[in-house]
């Protein structure tokens, strides 16, 4: 059992060292191996570690062994006689580990790092059990077969790009506690049609798929694949989605006499009708970004 342990630390550090441009900021060193995932001690005192790699790399890397696997992350585990709690998912963990097929986090783990899973672009499920607080920045990023995800209530925080370039995901749908998303979560979400939160949400809520914050005067996000026509509360003065080149909209209205602030530097494709009332259409046109549309007064 040694020998194999200290045998696959060896080629993981060294298949770490020569690729360790592309896994930033991934630990380079693992306190025990146990099945295909690498474990770091965290605090021997309060007995907590984290799951900050897997001997899948090595397999994909190395071996060139690239069947699929069922991931799971436990929610403690031994090690010389001593039982952890597992409550961290290191940055990088899996990143760009293409032999994961699903992916089930046990309760007790609250933490997954930034790019942990991104680029496993054959995970095709993954389910977060309650305890779930963090999902890091890119955490899921670049994972195009997945097609949805389960998150707990816990979860309280989801980081920039999350869940960007998930082309298959068809609907997310957010807890209450999460009191803040970035447009940049959805970016690159070819097949996203709707967004929803749970009702009780202090900060956002959904109106028919569309993500605002809780007084509707900030559009935060429309679905890339919604074709419906996108009708925009007269209360909006600020949006932060950029209406990327490819977004399926191919209409939508605003009604507010002074054209909403966009925060995005970039969007607006011609093929898009903006319907706005008569009177305010040259300030429509005035402004650098809705002047990229196609302006019809009503």
């Amino acid at each position: 059992m040694c020998k194999r342990l200290l045998y696959l630390i060896l080629l993981l550090s060294q298949f770490l060292s020569v690729n360790a441009e592309n896994f930033e900021e991934e630990a380079l060193y693992h306190d025990f191996v146990e099945g295909n995932l690498c474990f770091t001690i965290l605090d021997k005192t309060a007995k907590e570690a984290e799951v900050s790699g897997t001997t899948l790399k090595v397999e994909q890397e190395i071996k060139r062994n690239f069947a699929l696997f069922d991931v799971s992350i436990p929610s403690s585990v031994s090690f010389k006689g001593e039982t952890y709690n597992v409550t961290t998912v290191s940055n990088n963990a899996f990143r760009g580990c293409k032999n994961i097929l699903s992916l089930t986090v046990e309760g007790g783990v609250t933490y997954i790092g930034k790019s942990a899973f991104e680029d496993c672009d054959h995970l095709n499920n993954v389910y977060l059990a309650e305890g779930v607080a963090y999902v890091g920045d890119n955490a899921f990023a670049g994972c195009t077969a997945l097609p949805a995800v389960h998150f707990p209530k816990t979860l309280a925080f989801v980081g920039k790009g999350a869940f960007s370039r998930c082309m298959n995901i068809k609907a997310l749908s957010f807890p209450s506690l999460v009191n803040e998303l970035d447009p940049s979560v959805f970016e690159g979400c070819a097949s996203l049609e709707t967004i929803t939160v749970e009702e009780g949400n202090q900060n956002m809520q959904s109106v028919d798929g569309v993500l605002y914050n809780k007084e509707q005067t900030t559009l935060i996000c429309c679905p890339e694949a919604r074709n419906t026509a996108l009708i925009i509360p007269h209360t909006v003065s600020l949006v932060s989605w950029s209406f990327p080149s490819t977004c399926k909209l191919t209409c939508l209205s605003c009604s507010s006499e002074v054209p909403p602030v966009v925060t995005a530097t970039a969007g607006g494709p011609a093929n898009i009708s903006l319907f706005v009332p008569k009177r305010v259409v040259s300030a429509y046109e005035q402004d650098v970004f809705w002047s990229r549309f196609v302006i019809r007064p009503y």
